[in-house]
């Protein structure tokens, strides 16, 4: 991965909800309730120190 971000800084990270009751309900229902995956798009800077808001996130 470092190589290609050399190349290409820009990133796509997928987060799905994997929760199995989440995805029954979905298809007895015909529909989802929320949505079921978050995708985020941006591009890889220089590596930098985390804030404290960050790291207290975390």
């Amino acid at each position: 991965m470092p190589e290609n971000l050399r190349r290409n800084p820009r990133v796509c990270i997928l987060a799905v909800n994997a929760d199995k009751l989440f995805w029954v309900r979905s298809l007895m229902d015909g529909k989802f309730s929320a949505p079921p995956a978050v995708r985020l798009m941006g591009t890889v800077g220089e590596l930098r120190e985390a804030t404290s808001e960050e790291i207290a996130a975390w």
